[in-house]
């Protein structure tokens, strides 16, 4: 009998050798929280600008940019060395005069260097004249495909979720108005410098909340991908960039 429990022993002990260490699922770093607020109306300047992550970020390369309302790079700063998760960053800001600011973030996380860029906006002595952030009313947008370093074959499938009604978030799709703008947003995908705006004729739909969009031929190399919303009229993103860099190959 004692022996049989060795032996059963013994063949648990092989079966979970085989099985291996678990493969750990990355997940990439995302904006949580920040001061001031997304479409806050200030009534006084702040003496810093800071952003809160789902994660921890690289050091290097994580960087918060701070914007006038012409776009103009006022300040900039990156991970807060007082924060020992490296999970935050901080511009200390300089004397800001009343008007609309906008802060952009380029986030890398520490597991996997996936690169993640956002923005937000906030106003000083403005009032009711800061509307309420666009973001707020557009739906999550996720790019599966490509994986982010992966080789992929021409033409290049892109893929993307989100559960929001796909037909008014594409072109011609209605979303005129949205959030109190005259442009209406949809779905961006960038691939390099070339900006594609695809109606939603054109995408597939291949699972649930997931449709497809195919481009190229591309060049053989590599290539950027980005997709994200943005209104018809500026082309500024509306909420966060996801990225993927793939190497096209025939």
């Amino acid at each position: 009998m004692r022996s049989f429990l060795w032996l059963v022993v013994w063949g648990l002990l092989g079966a979970l050798a085989t099985l291996g260490p678990a493969t750990p699922a990355w997940s990439h770093a995302s904006l949580v929280k920040s001061s001031p607020a997304s479409g806050a109306s200030l009534s006084e300047a702040p003496s810093e600008i800071r952003a809160w992550f789902s994660e921890e970020l690289k050091v290097k390369g994580s960087a918060l940019r701070l914007y006038d309302s012409h776009q103009k790079l006022i300040a900039s700063g990156g991970i807060d060395p007082a924060v020992a998760k490296h999970d935050v960053m901080r511009i200390a800001a300089p004397h800001l005069a009343n008007g609309a600011y906008q802060v952009k973030w380029h986030a890398i996380s520490a597991d996997d260097n996936e690169p993640k860029d956002g923005s937000f906006k906030f106003s000083i002595g403005m009032g009711a004249q800061m509307t309420k952030p666009p973001m707020a009313d557009v739906p999550p947008l996720q790019l599966l495909a490509p994986a982010n370093g992966a080789p992929v074959k021409n033409p290049v499938a892109v893929v993307v979720e989100t559960p929001g009604d796909i037909d008014r978030l594409t072109m011609g799709g209605g979303m005129a108005g949205m959030s109190g703008m005259d442009s209406g947003i949809h779905l961006h995908i960038l691939v390099d410098s070339l900006v594609f705006m695809p109606p939603a004729s054109k995408l597939t739909k291949v699972g649930a909340s997931r449709y497809q969009y195919v481009i190229g031929p591309l060049p053989a190399g590599t290539h950027t991908i980005k997709v994200f919303w943005a209104d018809n009229k500026t082309h500024e993103a509306v909420g966060p960039v996801h990225t993927a860099k793939c190497a096209v190959s025939g």
